[in-house]
């Protein structure tokens, strides 16, 4: 009697043992990593599967891939590229398959990295007055983010003062050869266009 009991009860906890690893495994199916891991943990603690402890190490990194792959999200919201980069890096490289989509969530997450770095570049040229230098940066930049409003502004403004700076220079190079009417009037319409376009921008 003693033996059929013990019987019953074995057999019941090897169901309930089984229960919980089809459970795990499902969880596993629906990308419930958290849920997975626990299960398998909970399945592992009373039976030594290698196959079981090998499911349980996949969801454990698909659950950390996961976790880098949120908290990049939550730098992207806030504008944090470079820490953005870091954590898509980071959830490529426990990547055990290939991830097109993860890679491509690293590769805009870059573009809009360098762009910034770009507009940086391009502001502190505005300070020397390198128009020419600045617009470069800022074109460049919006290849690689061209919906950014505060980088179109940008350009607008360095071309703006580019131009004006081109037709100023160009004045002055009248003067330099006045000695005709049409080239005195030609330095002070371009002079004046100049001005224009610089208090414009």
């Amino acid at each position: 009697k003693d033996l059929l009991a013990l019987a019953n009860r074995k057999s019941t906890e090897e169901a309930a043992a089984a229960d919980t690893l089809s459970l795990a495994r499902l969880q596993v199916t629906v990308k419930k990593w958290d849920d997975a891991v626990g299960l398998f943990d909970q399945y592992l603690a009373v039976h030594a599967d290698p196959d079981a402890q090998s499911e349980r190490d996949y969801a454990e990194r698909m659950r950390e891939i996961a976790k880098l792959k949120a908290r990049a999200e939550t730098h992207m919201a806030a504008e944090e590229w470079k820490e953005a980069v870091a954590d898509y890096r980071a959830a490529l490289t426990l990547s055990i398959e290939e991830d097109k989509a993860l890679q491509g969530d690293l590769a805009h997450a870059q573009n809009l990295m360098r762009a910034r770095e770009l507009k940086d570049i391009g502001e502190e040229l505005l300070k020397t007055d390198d128009y020419a230098s600045a617009l470069s940066n800022f074109r460049s930049a919006l290849e690689l983010d061209p919906g950014n409003r505060a980088i179109q502004d940008d350009e607008i403004m360095a071309d703006k003062r580019k131009r004006a700076l081109e037709l100023k220079l160009s004045g002055l190079s009248a003067q330099e050869r006045a000695g005709t009417r049409k080239d005195v009037q030609k330095r002070a319409c371009d002079y004046a266009d100049a001005i224009r376009d610089w208090e414009a921008s």
